[in-house]
Parts: structure tokens; sequence; C-alpha cells
């Protein structure tokens, strides 16, 4: 494990092996650090160093916390034995330190990128401990994967470079089923894990606070099909929070701020071009943001779009229905729990030249369907309305509603 060896050379020698591949460019590292309590090591987090500076008494490692993005935030270490290092990982980058180490607690190590490289690293709670990096199912009962495991066919990607791939960022596990029924993931029903598809790379990426974050791809191919999710939170002992995205060739779509309880398990479905999506409600009500981009990159004199609904709260068996028709401009979307909903959209037209066109429209409440449809195609941009129709009747057919010019309330600023 070579992990283990980084953490014996203390802070001194971290400091020492950055700065030596710094000089040569020859490696780029993930800096680990813990927590020391009670002679045991908790609280692991991940941060990216990129510079060290010579700060008198102390270096000062520049490092990339994702918890803090566009802050450069610093880990400090003493020129002078025993080396003790600090960092702070509160808002407040002067606070009081809250990582504290030194070259005898071993709490602070490098794992280099070309370590992780295709290879798999073995786990103690693999079946088979000697097939740690084959294709075969696994059995797992640990609430998350304690290092980047399963990692098998790195090397075997689609030969045009086009592949699906499939992210959770946050605390619990996946399930990604294709139109063929074949399963690459954690599946809850029976506790096991699945590489099923053809070609497919299950990776296991180590972020921080000691969470493995899954990450899947595969070949994308046209099945006609719907990809089926699971999300499962049959591991968790707490509440997650949680992203997920479908990346493909010329779209990205997916769902902000999922919270999944404790033993919840969440479904979703999504069409092989990322156009149709479905959501199942949470006993709770917490439903996510559903997000689109599109980028018709056969077309590029033609504009890309990225558009966002909100405002949802859905309970259990209840759904959202989400369509996004991207060849001709309409955004169609709907839900079942016979409530009068007050969608929240946000859409930003990209054009060629690169200038940008904002629409938001908050409240969205112009009917008792729940179904719309955004005329995205004759929207003239700036300060122009936005036509919806509501199915009132309820037969799906939007040509017979008329259309209902609703403002653009755009105050120049889209949140991220």
């Amino acid at each position: 494990e070579p992990t283990v060896a980084t953490a014996r050379l203390g802070a001194s020698g971290v400091v020492r092996m950055l700065i030596d591949s710094m000089n040569d460019q020859s490696e780029t590292y993930l800096l680990g650090i813990w927590k020391y309590t009670n002679g045991t090591r908790k609280d692991g987090h991940a941060v990216t160093p990129f510079a060290v500076e010579d700060a008198g008494n102390q270096y000062k490692i520049h490092v990339y916390d994702n918890n803090y993005p566009a802050e450069t935030r610093f880990v400090l270490v003493d020129k002078t034995a025993p080396h003790r290092w600090t960092y702070t990982a509160g808002k407040n980058p002067r606070g009081k330190p809250d990582y504290i180490g030194d070259d005898n607690s071993e709490t602070i190590e490098l794992t280099a990128t070309s370590w992780r490289e295709n290879k798999c690293f073995d786990v103690h709670f693999a079946e088979d401990r000697e097939a740690g990096c084959g294709a075969q199912a696994k059995t797992f009962g640990l609430p998350v994967f304690a290092k980047a495991s399963y990692q098998p066919k790195l090397l075997i990607q689609d030969e045009d470079g086009e592949d699906a791939g499939f992210f959770l960022t946050g605390e619990g596990d996946m399930l990604i089923t294709d139109g063929r029924g074949r399963r690459i993931g954690y599946d809850p029903d029976d506790n096991q894990f699945y590489d099923e598809i053809p070609n497919g790379n299950p990776q296991l990426l180590k972020g921080g606070f000691g969470i493995d974050l899954p990450h899947f791809t595969f070949p994308y191919q046209d099945t006609g099909q719907p990809y089926k999710i699971v999300f499962s939170g049959e591991k968790l002992e707490r509440k997650s929070t949680m992203d997920f995205v479908f990346a493909a060739p010329g779209f990205v779509v997916g769902f902000n701020d999922i919270r999944l309880d404790p033993d919840e398990i969440l479904e979703a479905t999504i069409s092989f071009d990322g156009e149709e999506i479905t959501f199942k409600g949470s006993s709770d009500g917490e439903t996510p943001e559903v997000f689109y981009a599109f980028d018709d990159d056969e077309q590029p004199e033609s504009a890309s779009y990225i558009a966002r609904i909100d405002g949802v709260e859905l309970f259990a068996d209840e759904t959202l229905g989400y369509n996004f028709d991207f060849e001709n401009l309409k955004l169609y979307f709907s839900d079942d729990d016979n409530n009068e909903d007050e969608y929240d959209i946000d859409l930003i037209r990209i054009n060629p030249d690169g200038s940008e066109d904002v629409y938001e429209q908050n409240d969205l409440n112009i009917g008792t369907a729940d179904s719309y449809l955004m005329d995205i195609g004759d929207w003239k941009g700036g300060d122009d309305t936005m036509c919806f129709r509501d199915d009132d009747d309820g037969d799906k057919d939007f040509n017979d509603e008329e259309c209902e010019e609703q403002p653009n309330e755009d105050d120049g600023v889209i949140d991220n």
C-alpha cells in the first residue's frame, strides 16, 4: 500500500516529495489528512496540492479543497522537528485548525496519481479476495467503501471515445440498469455489486471525509431504451445530500440536491438520449432539482441550452416527468400529485457567437393539470416573454391549448 509509506515519512517528507515532483513535473498527488484521537485516525479528508511556498519558519502547501470551490487553502508545516502541521477545514480559513498532526501521528499522506492508473486495490469485504480486479459481482457490508477499490478494465474504452458516464457526488450507492436489463453498481435487492455491461468501468473515486463516490462509465449506445437508476441509502448511517449526473456526447442531465435517508430507495429513469426523465418521490416530499444541458455538436451554428426546473414537493409513489425535445426546442414537464405546484425555471441559451440569453420564471402556476409545454423555439431572448401551454383537458395534446405568455423575471444573475 503506497500511502502507508508516505504517511510514515511525516509532514516533512510529504513537503520534500511535493517540491521534488513540482520541480521536475514528474507526478501529481492527492493529499490525505486525518484527525488523531485516542490513538486512532478518524475523519479523513482529501485535498489537491498544487504549490509549496517557503514562508520562513513554515512551509505553506497550497491546496484545492472541493468543499470550497474558487478558494486557495493552506496546509501549514513547521520546518523544525517534529514538523507540526495544521489545516482548517471550516468556513473561516483563519479559524482554529481542526486537523493537526506531526511526524509521529502518521495522519498526513500523499497518493500519487500514477498509483491509481490501471490498478485496483484489494478490500477486506470482497468475497473473493484473490480476484479483487475481476469483473464478477462483489458482496459487501460496509456503509461506504474504504478505498477507491473496484476498478476493473480501466484500459477498455469505446473506440471512438463516446462513453456514457454516471456520477454520484455524495454518500450513497447507485445502480444503473440499461435497456437490456444489464446492471452496473450496487443492487440493494440482493446486496450485490454488479458489472454486467460490456466494457463497463465501475470506479469508486476517493473523496473527502472517507466517502468513495460511484463513477460508472461504459460505451454509449443508441438502444432506444431508457436507463433505470436506483439510489440506495441502505448503507447510510445519516441523511445524505448528493447530486447525480448522466453525461454522454452532446448532453448532460441529472439531479441537484437528492436527499437520501438511511434505508431509503429512490428511483429515476432517463432516456438513452437524455431528453426524457422521470423521478419517483420520497416519503418526506424532498424533491431534487432537474437540470439539462444540450449542445448539438453536429451543427456548430446552432445554440446550446441549459435548463433547470425546481419548486415541486413530491411524495411517495408520485412521479415527476420531464421531456426536453431538443430537436424542436420544446420542454414538457408534469407531475401526478394532484396539487397545483409552482414550478421554478431557469433557462440559458448560449448563442453561436458566445453571447447568452437568460429566461427565469418563478412560481409558474397557470393551470390545474400541472402538465406544461414551454415553447423555447419561439422565444426571441432578452426581455421577451415565453409561451407556455397547459394541458388542462389532460389529453396530452398541446396543439389545442392556448399560449399563455409569461414574463421574463431574470434579474441578470443565475445562481449556481
